[in-house]
């Protein structure tokens, strides 16, 4: 019962157009797509649900940001993606992380066209010569997705399913931005941490697996998920009061839980006497 439609960003794939990374250009693309899909497209009745894995998942999340009030735009799946991605994959605390060197390799992931793979080519340069996107300036400010984004995305009506695995490389982020959330969803800092106390929402779940990026995938999940904030079913995600599904590794168990963090008070433990 559903249209499906695959948009790859400017300059990748086969789509034309300079290569901007989760820029501006491309939230603006987005928006267009939306609107596009949901009033021109035979056979649309109007409802849009977005997912994508990796870069397309970051767009998917930069146009929930973008769209505005009443949009198209009703359901999210952003899987192995996450808003403040540079700070885990590219650079830790201003140093440079093996995710750098492999800058280029997106270019061969996303088409391998020659544009794509200068572009990430020259950014990997630039990191590693200490020019301006190896700082926090503007070409990072322009494309994480942080607390201001979250609120953004709150305050559209947009519900949002985050996935990640342990062996990512966002699973931290992935977890910030669930606080994000549900911080924005009750109207508290959505950069802090979550309270004790507080009563979190069923719009914003996060998955988190024993598995690596781009892997554990389930469809059969991510299709109730739309059907649970596009068509109105009662699938029973809507009625958690623990949208965090962790996986747990040692016990080798999935838990439910509520707030990030877990816990208010850690235990420290030592290898030695």
């Amino acid at each position: 019962g559903y249209i499906f439609v695959n948009v790859r960003a400017r300059g990748t794939g086969s789509s034309y157009g300079t290569v901007n990374f989760n820029g501006i250009r491309d939230r603006l693309d987005g928006v267009r797509i939306i609107d596009w899909v949901a009033n021109e497209l035979d056979g649309s009745n109007g409802a849009v649900g977005m997912y994508g894995c990796s870069y397309p998942g970051q767009l998917a999340l930069a146009d929930a940001a973008s769209v505005g009030k009443n949009s198209p735009l009703k359901a999210v799946a952003a899987l192995c993606a996450a808003g403040d991605y540079s700070h885990e994959i590219e650079l830790i605390g201003g140093f440079a992380t093996p995710g750098v060197a492999v800058l280029p390799n997106i270019g061969e992931a996303v088409g391998g066209g020659a544009e794509s793979i200068a572009y990430f080519t020259d950014l990997r340069d630039e990191i590693l010569a200490g020019g301006d996107a190896a700082y926090h300036r503007q070409y990072w400010r322009e494309r994480l997705l942080t607390g201001e984004s979250a609120a953004r995305i709150v305050e559209n009506g947009i519900p949002v399913l985050l996935w990640a695995g342990w062996g990512d490389v966002v699973e931290k982020a992935e977890l910030e931005m669930y606080a994000n959330f549900q911080n924005a969803h009750t109207k508290g800092d959505p950069m802090g941490p979550m309270l004790p106390e507080q009563v979190p929402t069923s719009r914003y779940q996060i998955i988190l697996g024993n598995w690596g990026h781009g892997e554990g995938l389930d469809n059969g999940i991510i299709l109730q998920w739309f059907e649970t904030w596009m068509n109105g079913v009662d699938t029973g995600i809507q009625n958690t009061s623990m949208p965090m599904h962790l996986y747990e590794q040692g016990s080798n168990r999935w838990v439910n839980v509520a707030n990030y963090p877990i816990v208010s008070e850690y235990t420290t433990l030592h290898l030695t006497p």
